[in-house]
């Protein structure tokens, strides 16, 4: 968890307190407190062609923030303690106070997790309470659908915070108002803040851990453009990604003015400790990560990947097609991980130094068995054939763009025949034509045999697959 601390100009607790809702009018550049599993906070401060993008009297110099990484195994259990000891950690002030917490709700995916988990919002509202929160509610904007009843209750949004008894505000559509900007990285001048945002007195941003297509990274920040109506940006919300996204996180920031953060996701090995000397240049005090579900990444030959989304040729086909594949993890132990999982995207492009595409499969991790980095192979079944003629790639040969096998006659004699190749499968290759059923071919030393020798054939043992 983290608070905001000026070092330019320390905190005097004589000094006349400016509220929320007055400090709101005048917006501000982006300086954000973090809470969370691991938080972080800071400020966001350029300069363009040594032209000033702030008004210096709108907002202090960033300072340091205060961080607590709180670590925690699931999201069952005392979670409401937990973000109690974070808040705590921080210093976080909420007493008294209207408070509005924006959890990050894009839309409903069942198979990835892209959502601030609904246990952790409902926990925060209970511990702002117990901090002595004057009203705490609940507010996003979905920027990817309009439906935001159906993104609740799909999510379990709406049942968690019915079980605490919190109110949701769909800032998509609630009443807003023109704020004229302090801060000038867009050419927007102004945005259209709702109500419930420019009266809140502290905004706690609540982002999931997550990678961004366009900004790299989800974070508190990056989590306010949920703030602002869809019926006035659009969705998702195009509008400020065309003045470009980078800067319009920094404006939107500053207008919306998150107090504090709490990040879900998971934590790694703090990089420092209680007592440490730590400054800007001390890099990365901890990573965070979402892992359940879990994302992994694998590659396939532009081949094979035309050959399978081709199979239906309308996009809609493609991506559905793909989307019904079952992968299975193999891990680096060779031992089968129990849990299947599904296809969740493809790269844009092939890679033109190997012809692959990366794709990326999502398996359930609900005990944190898989971690980032680990190393496995992926396999899916793509097509089944019935009868198919399988003999081992190692008796097939290729000659100018044809293939060949040896096979042994009744004789015992040799001969060299074409066949038609189509799929394979594992070591195995499917023959299309060329071959019948029962046939003896030579599967170790094809290339030491001539038409017309007579050969001693052995049954061949090398491959486990004829086995089954």
């Amino acid at each position: 968890m983290a608070r905001e601390v000026d070092p330019v100009h320390p905190r005097n607790d004589h000094d006349p307190k400016v509220s929320r809702r007055d400090f709101i009018g005048r917006a501000a550049v982006a300086t954000a407190a973090v809470v969370g599993a691991a938080v972080v906070g800071g400020a966001i401060v350029r300069t363009r062609d040594e032209e000033q993008l702030w008004d210096e009297d709108a907002f202090r110099p960033p300072g340091q923030a205060r961080v607590a990484v709180v670590p925690r195994t699931s999201y069952t259990g005392n979670l409401t303690g937990v973000v109690l000891d974070g808040l705590r950690a921080i210093g976080a002030d909420v007493s008294g106070a209207r408070v509005l917490l924006k959890p990050n709700l894009v839309e409903y995916d069942p198979g990835s997790v892209i959502n601030t988990d609904p246990r952790l919002v409902a926990a925060t509202v209970e511990a702002v309470r117990r901090l002595g929160g004057a009203s705490v509610s609940v507010a996003e904007g979905p920027g990817h659908r309009r439906d935001t009843t159906y993104v609740m209750r799909a999510s379990g949004l709406m049942e968690a915070l019915h079980d605490v008894d919190s109110q949701f505000i769909d800032l998509n559509v609630a009443p807003a108002t023109p704020v004229g900007l302090r801060s000038r990285y867009t050419p927007l001048g102004t945005l259209w803040i709702p109500h419930a945002v420019r009266d809140a007195d502290v905004v706690i941003s609540m982002p999931k851990m997550k990678t961004h297509h366009w900004a790299g990274v989800t974070l508190s920040l990056k989590n306010c453009f949920g703030c602002l109506p869809g019926r006035v940006y659009g969705w998702p919300k195009n509008a400020l990604h065309w003045v470009g996204i980078d800067n319009a996180i920094v404006d939107v920031a500053g207008a919306v003015r998150p107090s504090y953060a709490i990040i879900d996701g998971i934590v790694g090995i703090a990089q420092a400790q209680v007592g440490n000397l730590v400054n800007t240049t001390s890099g990365p005090l901890t990573t965070v990560s979402t892992v359940d579900p879990i994302k992994v990444y694998f590659t396939v030959s532009e081949q094979e990947y035309l050959k399978y989304s081709n199979v239906k040729h309308s996009e809609a086909d493609q991506s559905d097609n793909l989307s019904d594949l079952e992968l299975q993890l193999v891990l680096a132990d060779g031992s089968m991980y129990p849990e299947r999982g599904r296809f969740y995207f493809a790269d844009r492009q092939v890679d033109p130094k190997t012809g692959a595409i990366r794709m990326a499969g999502v398996f359930p991790n609900a005990g944190n068995v898989l971690r980032p980095g680990q190393y496995g192979r992926v396999r899916a079944v793509t097509k089944t054939r019935e009868d198919a003629l399988l003999v081992p790639q190692r008796a097939v040969t290729e000659l100018q763009g044809t293939y060949q096998v040896a096979v042994v006659g009744s004789d015992n004699k040799v001969s060299i025949r074409p066949v038609k190749v189509s799929d394979r499968s594992g070591s195995m290759w499917i023959v299309e034509e060329g071959l019948k059923s029962g046939e003896v071919i030579v599967a170790e030393g094809a290339l030491k045999v001539r038409p017309g020798m007579v050969v001693d054939p052995k049954p061949f043992t090398g491959n486990p697959e004829l086995a089954r």
